[in-house]
């Protein structure tokens, strides 16, 4: 959802965006309404979630699904060098298969810095965090969607590459509205997320309490 406004804008500014997804599912639709071309090249992620400790179980699994990336960085050049493209921008750090199928071939990588990885037991994990970095860290430049983001990627990348720009929105898709409620001058407070461990809805609880 952060991607489509990006690209809309991109597409003002006479930018033609060809977007990779990594396979079916409702992003599909959203790139037909909006008139975005698209192609589907099936690959896996080298983030894994709901892992304390990557086990043998799950390196055995990655080389099966590296294979298949191999095949997925192959088509990725194949594609890259037939639409003449410019720039490769990775939308989030899960998957590697866009920026090296660029690297071969010289093409700027941006990566965009969305997600935290690693920072507790919660957070997903690299199957192989030094190549991760290591690729990332040869990209033209970061994109860090808060500081907070920027603070913890500074620990493992060069700082001089990582910009901060914060997500764009579209305000004339909102509009507001007063309600009237009977708590008076108490304030509402409002958190959105799935409801899982790494939402931090726990921390917010007991902060709220200590606000208190």
């Amino acid at each position: 959802m952060c991607l489509l406004p990006l690209i809309n804008k991109l597409k003002e500014m006479g930018v033609e965006p060809l977007v990779v997804l990594k396979g079916r599912g409702t992003t599909e639709q959203h790139l037909v309404n909006n008139n975005i071309s698209y192609v589907v090249i099936k690959s896996y992620d080298w983030l894994l979630i709901g892992r304390e400790k990557i086990t043998i179980k799950d390196k055995l699994k990655w080389c099966i699904k590296s294979m298949i990336n191999a095949v997925a960085e192959i088509k990725m050049y194949n594609l890259i060098k037939k639409e003449n493209i410019d720039i490769v921008h990775i939308n989030s750090i899960y998957n590697p298969c866009g920026a090296r199928a660029a690297k071969k071939l010289g093409i700027p990588v941006i990566w965009h810095l969305r997600e935290f990885a690693e920072i507790n037991k919660f957070m997903p994990k690299f199957v192989n965090r030094e190549k991760a970095y290591k690729l990332i860290s040869e990209g033209k430049y970061c994109i860090a969607v808060s500081k907070c983001i920027k603070m913890e990627f500074s620990k493992y990348l060069p700082e001089n590459k990582i910009k901060i720009i914060y997500d764009g929105v579209d305000t004339s898709s909102f509009k507001t509205q007063k309600y009237n409620t009977k708590l008076n001058d108490i304030p509402i407070l409002s958190m959105f997320g799935a409801i899982i461990p790494l939402k931090g809805h726990i921390d917010a609880i007991k902060a709220i309490n200590i606000l208190k």
